[in-house]
């Protein structure tokens, strides 16, 4: 049960409508996906979607509508193990998207999404941690936490929020993730470089296998791998 590996993509050239992130996840890994665009330009989600036909959901906790950004969250259980194009597209073109994907060995096959919450904050300042989702009660133990940040006008340089590890960032937008938290209150924080900014920021937290199913590839149908002591054979 781990956080596997990440995807960063930032569209601030203008003129797409669609937010394109490739990834290679292992067969019965959890997906998630955060991702941004600017208030100002009036545009909705049309779909989420991607080649491999997997079912992706909405955390509606993790929409938020700030200042300058929207923020939104969603998520696909138990993918194929397979090069996956995963397409974000809206109902129109704003001048500013940009997204990111984990991938998370060992979550839950069902009912995955313990808890999620995102915000938008008006100069949040240059605090340790003052960019914040505002607290949620996780109720699992051993979650994985997703967060995400975006503010694509003062665009200022984030630092991971305390006990969170930096995924990485690029310009005005970072992600982070806390692996194997314990139930409890928490948010996602980050500290940004500017007291100007206006940040909206999302967070999602992912349950082990105990609180929705036993993990199964796909490519056995859904079926448990089974092993036997004193043997090397999975059947």
């Amino acid at each position: 049960m781990a956080y596997v590996q990440r995807v960063a993509v930032n569209d601030d050239f203008g003129g797409d409508a669609t937010l394109v992130l490739n990834i290679t996840p292992s067969a019965g890994s959890l997906l998630a996906l955060g991702f941004a665009w600017e208030v100002a330009s009036g545009f909705a989600i049309s779909s989420v979607a991607d080649n491999q036909g997997n079912t992706w959901t909405a955390a509606a906790a993790a929409a938020a509508t700030g200042v300058i950004d929207k923020v939104a969250g969603y998520y696909a259980m138990n993918v194929a193990g397979a090069a996956t194009t995963i397409t974000v597209t809206l109902t129109g073109a704003p001048d500013r998207f940009r997204g990111r994907v984990h991938e998370y060995s060992g979550r839950a096959l069902t009912g995955a999404l313990d808890i999620a919450k995102a915000q938008g904050q008006t100069n949040p300042g240059t605090g340790t941690d003052a960019v914040t989702t505002g607290t949620a009660s996780v109720t699992a133990d051993g979650c994985d936490i997703m967060g995400f940040s975006s503010e694509s006008n003062d665009q200022p340089v984030y630092t991971a929020g305390t006990n969170y590890t930096l995924g990485g960032t690029l310009t005005g937008t970072a992600d982070e993730r806390r692996e194997n938290v314990s139930a409890g209150s928490h948010a996602a924080t980050f500290t940004i470089n500017s007291g100007a900014a206006d940040p909206t920021t999302l967070m999602m937290a992912f349950a082990p296998p105990a609180a929705g199913g036993q993990p199964t590839s796909k490519r056995f149908g859904g079926v448990p791998s089974m092993s036997f002591p004193g043997r090397n054979n999975v059947w």
